[in-house]
């Protein structure tokens, strides 16, 4: 048998959602840089909070590990920096 779960990813500190999802620069903290979490190796299924958005699943007696996969899209004029958000992580069972 085992316990279905699902899990979430929130939008993160900087975002405004979690489709636009923004990392702060550390030095220069009115630096933003754009990226995005996904559910699979392609990078096209969002990972979010929503039903359909979320990882699910089925957990047995040992521990689950899920993989995120992200991406931080070309193009954006910001100073390098080293950027950081925290995304909160939502487990339902």
């Amino acid at each position: 048998m085992g316990t279905n779960y699902a899990v979430g990813l929130g939008p993160g500190l900087h975002g405004g959602s979690v489709t636009t999802r923004q990392m702060q620069g550390t030095t220069n903290t009115a630096a933003l840089l754009n990226y995005a979490l996904y559910r699979d190796t392609g990078r096209t299924q969002n990972w979010g909070t929503a039903t359909g958005a979320t990882v699910t699943g089925t957990a047995l007696a040992t521990p689950t590990a899920l993989t995120v996969y992200g991406q931080i899209p070309a193009g954006q004029n910001v100073a390098a920096d080293a950027f950081t958000d925290t995304v909160q992580v939502t487990v339902t069972y």
